[in-house]
């Protein structure tokens, strides 16, 4: 469940030398979360069929157009389509740091968290459920805009 902003987490660790290490460290960081960030995680966890149908609503057809989007830019991006969540983590041909095209796209109206923030500059990250359908067809529309004057760009 994307909430992000409480801070509240779990970790599902088999190995128990590592989950006692992970408690060990927890307790040097924090103790607890604060009671209003668990009572919030409490609420959402409740109701979280109504939270997660209008995303899961927004992703379907948002995924939809995303895979129109890749077929229509085949050769200068490149993906493998998520099988599950709710963000892509796509790569460009030949570049290797994303980071510029990413400035650029931001300065177009569209936010996508380059790779070096992952590791890996050459990807980005692309959320695709946040934004409804038109929102989202606005956003592929600058992006394939901005693709285009980086090939012009380019040469």
């Amino acid at each position: 469940m994307c909430l992000s902003g409480l801070r509240l987490g779990w970790i599902v660790e088999p190995n128990e030398r590592r989950r006692a290490r992970h408690l060990n460290a927890r307790n040097h960081f924090s103790i607890c979360s604060g009671a209003i960030s668990e009572r919030l995680g409490t609420l959402a966890l409740t109701h979280s069929d109504a939270i997660y149908s209008k995303a899961r609503a927004a992703s379907g057809r948002n995924l939809k157009a995303l895979d129109a989007f890749f077929v229509g830019h085949r050769g200068a991006l490149n993906w493998h389509r998520p099988r599950g969540g709710m963000t892509a983590y796509p790569w460009m041909s030949g570049v290797s740091d994303t980071r510029p095209f990413c400035e650029e796209l931001l300065k177009r109206g569209v936010m996508i968290a380059p790779g070096d923030c992952f590791g890996a500059p050459e990807h980005f990250r692309l959320g695709f459920a946040a934004a409804g359908i038109t929102q989202f067809s606005r956003a592929l529309e600058r992006f394939s805009e901005a693709l285009r004057a980086a090939a012009v760009a380019a040469g």
